[in-house]
């Protein structure tokens, strides 16, 4: 923005097409509310947004329908809000000794 005699006047965020502006987790009974009010949110800044509803589960990288399969088959930890990944193959599974800081029960090579 740009007053009477040309000095910059407040700030602005730079943002790309396509980038993301906001993400919000929430439980699936409350999917609907938040849609709604993402809607009602949009038309407050300038520009298309779109509302994109993720295949993700929460803020992991790992889809919802693979998580419940990856947890069962102990790939996956939980850990605070997120989760290590335990990969059952290569070259690091083979030779690393096990980590003391992860509960021996979660391995999945000890049955």
């Amino acid at each position: 923005m740009q007053g009477a005699f040309g000095k910059t006047e407040g700030t602005v965020v730079r943002v790309d097409i396509g980038q993301v502006i906001i993400s919000i987790r929430t439980k699936l009974q409350n999917k609907k509310h938040v849609i709604k009010a993402l809607c009602r949110a949009k038309f407050k800044f300038p520009g298309c947004q779109k509302i994109h509803t993720s295949r993700k589960l929460g803020f992991i990288k790992f889809n919802a329908d693979e998580f419940e399969d990856m947890v069962s088959k102990k790939c996956l930890i939980p850990d605070g809000y997120g989760v290590k990944y335990i990969p059952d193959q290569g070259f690091h599974y083979a030779t690393s000794p096990p980590n003391k800081l992860i509960n021996k029960s979660y391995l999945p090579h000890q049955n």
